[in-house]
């Protein structure tokens, strides 16, 4: 059974009319409380990894007050590049079976590259 939107909208004025003459109220309609429930924001942490590509361009860093490791301080921990990463995943979504080869490229940029000396 498929309800028309003349029906939902006949029904939406009707409960707002019913409300504007405060023959029901919001607990009539939500009788969960969930109208309630306010936006709460949620405390978000971000966190950014420095890794500098040599000891020179680390020492550079910490230099310049920028807190920062390299590959073989994080042993055994692994990092892949921006470009590693765009690569990866290029691959995902991929089937065969559907004829779908790759995903399109995502927008997934270097915010910066620092080269050092």
């Amino acid at each position: 059974m498929t309800t028309s939107p003349l029906v939902w909208a006949q029904s939406l004025y009707l409960v707002g009319k019913m409300l504007d003459e405060e023959l029901i109220n919001t607990d009539d309609l939500d009788p969960l409380g969930l109208h309630r429930i306010q936006y709460r924001p949620n405390k978000v942490t971000t966190s950014m990894v420095i890794l500098a590509q040599n000891d020179n361009v680390k020492q550079e860093l910490l230099n310049a007050g920028c807190l920062c490791q390299t590959l073989e301080d994080i042993a055994p921990l692994k990092a892949i590049s921006a470009d590693q990463l765009v690569e990866t995943y290029r691959h995902l979504g991929a089937s065969e079976d559907i004829g779908v080869n790759r995903s399109p490229k995502p927008c997934v940029k270097q915010f910066g590259h620092f080269s050092g000396v």
